[in-house]
């Protein structure tokens, strides 16, 4: 499961930054075995798992995804559309989400509040996020911040815990880029444990939030790419950038089926 970060102070900015930049490191030294627990790196082809559970004790949804896939983009094309796509550095409006950067350390190291929006039910995650640039790949991960005193969180809301960890790696081919996803997280950990959201309810509030991060990609309207070559049309960066996350929505897909499913047997 992710790993929680201890409090972040109000504190100096350095501070503030070591503490957070030691969680996602320490998630950053998870990879290689949360890549192995999962086989991922053994598929010859596309691979795609996802597995929901619901902790009674805990009233927690655990959400467990991993993906294996080729783009037919470059390692430093594919990790740097991902890159903005994540830190909201397109112009994209997201129905029901929002993600604004609270701070940003470096190029490579920023922190912001995830949104979600529904009538009635907002989830919140303080997201420390990390790109880590090796020889021969580019990796991303991002950990969750559970308590903040200088942007803390709002006492109404439930706090989604999640860890991911992507990977960017040449793939066969040349010009031809592999893509590995793990991602963990749970839902709710609500900062008020008086609250008491029906079950159903946040089904249907993830539901809705995860449609939005997909119908996201359709609005992207720049070059993912500072220096694109001439012949490269804009529809051509969209459809890229639409390749790049395609295997995330199969997996979304597969979450609202199981979602429902449980609802039905609840």
């Amino acid at each position: 499961m992710p790993l929680l970060a201890p409090r972040l102070l109000d504190a100096p900015s350095s501070l503030r930054r070591a503490t957070a930049e030691a969680l996602v490191h320490a998630e950053y030294g998870r990879l290689e075995s949360i890549v192995l627990s999962s086989k991922i790196h053994e598929a010859t082809s596309r691979v795609q798992n996802t597995s929901i559970t619901y902790d009674e004790s805990a009233h927690a949804i655990r959400v467990d995804c991993t993906m294996a896939q080729m783009h037919n983009l470059t390692v430093d094309q594919c990790a740097l559309a991902i890159w903005k796509y994540y830190n909201n550095l397109v112009p994209i409006e997201v129905k029901d989400t929002s993600f604004v950067v609270l701070e940003e350390w470096d190029a490579n190291l920023s922190y912001g509040r995830l949104v979600m929006e529904t009538p009635g039910v907002e989830i919140h995650c303080h997201v420390v996020q990390k790109r880590f640039l090796e020889p021969n790949r580019v990796v991303i991960c991002s950990a969750t911040i559970a308590h903040d005193e200088k942007f803390p969180y709002d006492p109404d809301a439930y706090v989604l815990h999640e860890s991911t960890w992507i990977a960017i790696e040449a793939g066969s081919q040349p010009g031809m880029a592999r893509v590995y996803y793990c991602g963990q997280g749970s839902v709710p950990c609500a900062p008020k444990p008086a609250l008491a959201m029906p079950y159903e309810s946040l089904a249907k509030s993830l539901q809705t939030c995860y449609n939005a991060h997909l119908d996201a990609v359709k609005l992207v309207n720049v070059p993912i790419t500072p220096s694109p070559p001439p012949s490269q049309t804009l529809s051509g960066h969209v459809e890229n950038l639409q390749q790049q996350i395609n295997g995330l929505q199969s997996i979304v897909l597969q979450q609202q089926k199981m979602l429902q499913a449980m609802m039905l047997t609840r």
